[in-house]
């Protein structure tokens, strides 16, 4: 007797990935012979389809290589000067393939990023390139239903080692770029040194933290919670903080920020209350926006290379689309330390 779930009707690649215990993803691969499957996973596989008498749908597999010639690329924040630099890169590749490329912005919460990916399983798009803050296991498990190429971007050291996932990876280590940031305030003498930076309830956040608490350990030297600020409104963010240090009479002798858009903040406080950079408190940012050398004093921040990201990113898609690469990548970029005028007085 035929099981019902032997029906060719009732059968989909997600339930050979129930019964092999594999991704979507990994299935999807192997049945269209399309990128790299273990021989250990194919085998499974093509024996769940027989057990289950998998018969993939014919008018579903045209319409999955159909193309679009259009990317999709998701991204945090329409206001950040960083992702500026980013789309530049982006968009001059996608003139040269004469492809589209269409933007969606999305607010800092998993539940609207997540709405946007499901879109895309409609198939709106030939590739994506995913710019997020965080990562989770619920936004790699939507990932990896996606039938179509996907580059993640993000400025965290991302160190997956499952060779059957779908995505591949262009990022910067930011956590280090703290730490060289920190690094460089304490060996200028520095010793009271504030850190106001972006929640911590996002990947790229916690990891910006932990590159200034691990430059201060190393040194032995006590974290006041008091000059710890966070928040996810970056100018007001910086300015509030340096407002509060000064209105309160506890300004520290230095200020690390996660980002320039904080430095910002930052300096429009001290400017309204008098207070010299870097004679009275050294301040160091992150991202080395253009903004950094076009103000007084100018901006020692760390050059996390988004032009770099962006355009590994377009040109790893690009490659996804066009040929079948056995190996996923995962590219980290090193940060750099640029010093101007903002940090450089020695205590």
């Amino acid at each position: 007797m035929a099981s019902k779930k032997g029906t060719k009707n009732n059968v989909t690649i997600y339930d050979i990935a129930k019964v092999t215990g594999l991704s979507v993803a990994t299935v999807s691969r192997a049945l269209n012979k399309k990128g790299y499957v273990s021989e250990e996973a194919k085998e499974k596989i093509l024996q769940a389809q027989k057990e289950l008498n998998y018969v993939p749908n014919a008018i579903a597999q045209s319409l999955k290589i159909k193309k679009t010639n259009q990317i999709m690329i998701c991204l945090p924040d329409n206001n950040n000067p960083f992702y500026f630099r980013m789309i530049a890169a982006f968009q001059e590749a996608c003139k040269k393939e004469d492809y589209s490329l269409l933007l969606s912005y999305y607010e800092k919460n998993d539940a609207e990023l997540i709405k946007i990916i499901r879109k895309l399983q409609n198939q709106f798009a030939d590739g994506l390139i995913l710019v997020t803050i965080n990562l989770n296991d619920l936004l790699i498990n939507e990932i990896e239903k996606l039938g179509i190429p996907v580059i993640l971007c993000s400025y965290f050291n991302l160190n997956i080692k499952d060779e059957n996932r779908n995505f591949d990876y262009v990022g910067v280590d930011t956590k280090k770029g703290i730490y060289y940031a920190t690094k460089h305030l304490i060996d200028q003498g520095h010793r009271k040194i504030a850190y106001v930076g972006m929640s911590l309830n996002s990947t790229t956040g916690q990891h910006r933290f932990d590159g200034y608490k691990m430059a201060m350990a190393e040194y032995n030297l006590a974290i006041d919670d008091y000059w710890i600020r966070l928040g996810d409104s970056y100018e007001k963010l910086g300015y509030e903080s340096a407002l509060k240090f000064a209105t309160d009479g506890k300004l520290p002798t230095a200020i690390c920020a996660a980002n320039d858009l904080i430095v910002l903040g930052i300096y429009d406080a001290f400017e309204k209350m008098g207070i010299k950079i870097p004679d009275e408190v050294s301040v160091i940012g992150m991202d080395n926006d253009d903004i950094t050398h076009r103000i007084t004093p100018k901006i020692s921040s760390v050059d996390i290379a988004p032009e770099f990201i962006g355009q590994t990113a377009i040109d790893l898609l690009f490659n996804r689309i066009k040929t079948v690469d056995t190996f996923n990548k995962n590219i980290i970029f090193e940060p750099r330390l640029i010093i101007r005028d903002s940090s450089v007085k020695k205590l």
